[in-house]
């Protein structure tokens, strides 16, 4: 089955900013109207979050960053499928034709599957959270809003290095590394490693292990190269490991479908009931390469991007019922995806000084995706269904948004046009 869907979104906004000199508000610069402004002068609804902030408020991941976000909140069926919503809009459902509503962009690329950016947040310059459809600036339209996270950049000027060592409960380690520096008079580097364990803290009852451990390994590189006053190419690089255990699920309430029997921890959020542990498996990789050219009417910019996610998952949704003295698993999930993404956008922004400012650019992106889902139960009689699926995708669009700022005014208009095409098959 073969279908294309066409999409168009046109904005207009007005600005208004008046302010008292009396107080001094610290400045965050952002990029989220593809070009570094001010927050203050940012006419949309963001939050955003830069090196230091992330550090104070100690954020590791998206979840603790809507812990800080007015409107947007991270709930998680495990920890390869990552559920964001932004004022309510999101999606809860992971199969390989999905489109996610609340999109990451990692340099300016998409990650197109969200079990492929739940990662520990380090070596970063800024995250950014956008309420609301993002069409007119961004090739890849979305209705609920967008995650900016903007690694931090090599160091041209003079080597820095520095590192950090966390220490909890439950046996929890960690350990981030940072070092960058001039490698030559043009070019300059860095390299940054995070991991992070610690032991579960939810006991399965059955098989006596612990669960909802943390296990993660995490890396990035960068290369920055000014060839010339006006020319600057940019390579970032970053792959991620996660090996953990299952979620580890308790049983809270009454017992299902008015079953007479109980679980032994039922309403006791440190254990649990369940034959199988469960466990996440996860492995995520990305390279991208930017180009910025300046030129007297505007800055070129082209950014090419490539990733791959590999996971796989087993986890029981509902913990055990004891019947007569046996444990009854009721609902087993395993997963298993393969996908890869290749994305280029190419754009050309008008220079920030003038009071006409433009941004106008074209998008491709193409995303295969490989999908198995596998339910059983013991307590239902055995396996009850299987879905075999792949996914084809491939996405063209042209965005545009021209703002014309006055005094203490920012009047602004801008529209996109996309071109999708996907080829889903699924075998059962």
């Amino acid at each position: 089955m073969k279908y294309s869907v066409l999409s168009a979104a046109i904005t207009l906004l007005v600005s208004t900013s008046a302010y008292s000199s009396e107080y001094s508000i610290e400045e965050v610069t952002v990029t989220a109207q593809k070009r570094a402004e001010s927050l203050q002068d940012v006419p949309i609804a963001i939050t955003a979050f830069n090196q230091d902030m992330l550090k104070e408020a100690g954020i590791e991941g998206i979840d603790n960053v809507a812990q800080f976000t007015p409107g947007f909140s991270m709930t998680s069926y495990n920890k390869s499928s990552p559920q964001p919503y932004i004022r309510g809009i999101g999606t809860n459902t992971s199969g390989a034709g999905d489109d996610a509503s609340v999109a990451m962009f990692i340099d300016d690329v998409y990650i197109s599957r969200a079990g492929a950016y739940d990662s520990n947040l380090f070596d970063l310059e800024r995250v950014e959270v956008l309420r609301g459809p993002q069409g007119t600036l961004y090739g890849k339209n979305v209705v609920g809003g967008a995650l900016n996270i903007t690694t931090r950049k090599p160091n041209t000027e003079e080597f820095e290095a520095s590192i950090r060592v966390d220490a909890g409960n439950y046996d929890k380690r960690g350990l981030q590394a940072f070092m960058t520096g001039p490698l030559s008079e043009t070019v300059a580097g860095k390299l940054s490693f995070s991991t992070a364990e610690r032991d579960g803290f939810v006991e399965n009852t059955v098989t006596g292990n612990d669960l909802r451990d943390e296990d993660t390994q995490s890396a990035r590189a960068g290369l920055v190269w000014d060839a010339s006053e006006t020319l600057s190419v940019s390579w970032n690089w970053d792959a991620s490991k996660v090996r953990e255990s299952g979620a580890g699920r308790v049983f809270n309430g009454e017992p299902l479908f008015a079953f007479p029997a109980l679980t032994p921890s039922r309403n006791d959020r440190d254990k649990t009931d369940t034959q199988n542990d469960g466990y996440t498996d996860r492995d995520v990789w990305g390279t991208s390469l930017k180009v910025e050219w300046e030129q007297d009417y505007g800055t070129w910019t082209s950014v090419t991007g490539y990733r791959t996610s590999d996971y796989e998952f087993k986890d029981d949704l509902v913990p055990a019922l004891e019947v007569s003295g046996f444990d009854l698993n009721y609902l087993t999930n395993y997963t298993e995806e393969q996908e890869k993404q290749f994305s280029q956008e190419l754009r050309l922004a008008s220079n920030a000084e003038a009071a006409l400012e433009w941004t106008v650019g074209l998008y491709y992106f193409k995303d295969d995706i490989d999908r198995l889902e596998h339910w059983d139960s013991v307590a239902l009689g055995g396996g009850i269904g299987q879905v075999d699926a792949t996914n084809k995708t491939k996405s063209k669009a042209a965005f545009g948004q021209f703002s014309y700022n006055l005094e203490d005014w920012r009047f602004t208009v801008g529209g996109g046009y996309t071109l999708k095409t996907q080829e889903p098959t699924q075998t059962e």
